[in-house]
């Protein structure tokens, strides 16, 4: 009950943040267009006809747009059970790794008075560190799922993609490498280079989690 109240709870603010991604990502697109002179002009429909496999002999609906508004509020779901569960396990986790060291260090008498406030505070701290590191990184995959969202919408008229470190004057070594570099969209060093960092090419973000990076759409001129 309490894991669903804290789902709720969380849900609406990934989706808000899913949704902020977006609107960066138009206001960029819409900047660019009226200094190159040229007109956006967002892919019409949500389905085109494909054939996925050879030997497929019907045809299958696929959908340029990606995830539908339903899909969206899905996965923003499935994201917030995820952080929940996990910080609910690591909350566990830390309890039963303090009361084992009790037990071993003090024998099995039950804690009491600052001997038990001691152990709260280590638990709590345990999970506060754990919790900020997992909501940065579940809010930056967030914002850039939303972006990724949005680019497929302008996909037509975007000539290339090129990943951004700039936002953070902090950034990590391996950002800071992949910094300016420029790929086709959806292509697979595209979707290798998707913030938070975790590519096989420049390796993981530094930052605990922190990644601020973004990948930035240049449209055609």
């Amino acid at each position: 009950k309490v894991i669903e109240q804290a789902v709720d709870a969380l849900e609406p603010e990934l989706t808000e943040l899913f949704e902020f991604g977006q609107q960066q990502v138009e206001s960029e697109l819409k900047r660019q267009a009226k200094k190159k002179g040229i007109e956006l002009k967002r892919k019409r429909g949500n389905v085109r006809t494909a054939t996925i496999l050879r030997d497929q002999a019907k045809r299958l609906q696929l959908r340029d747009e990606g995830l539908t508004p339903t899909e969206i509020d899905e996965l923003m779901r499935f994201r917030s059970g995820q952080l929940v569960t996990r910080l609910s396990r690591k909350t566990q986790d830390a309890a039963l790794a303090m009361a084992g060291d009790r037990w071993r260090t003090q024998g099995g008498v039950e804690p009491t008075g600052s001997v038990l406030d001691d152990i709260m505070e280590e638990v709590f701290s345990s999970v506060e560190r754990e919790a900020t590191i997992v909501a940065n990184l579940t809010a930056s995959e967030t914002l850039n799922l939303g972006r990724d969202f949005e680019f497929r919408r302008w996909q037509e008229q975007i000539e290339t993609i090129q990943y951004s470190s700039v936002l953070d004057d902090n950034s990590c070594q391996n950002c800071r490498a992949a910094d300016g570099e420029e790929m086709d969209y959806g292509s697979e060093q595209y979707y290798d280079l998707l913030p938070p960092l975790n590519s096989t090419q420049f390796g993981a973000c530094e930052g605990a989690g922190n990644c601020r990076c973004i990948e930035v759409a240049i449209l055609g001129a």
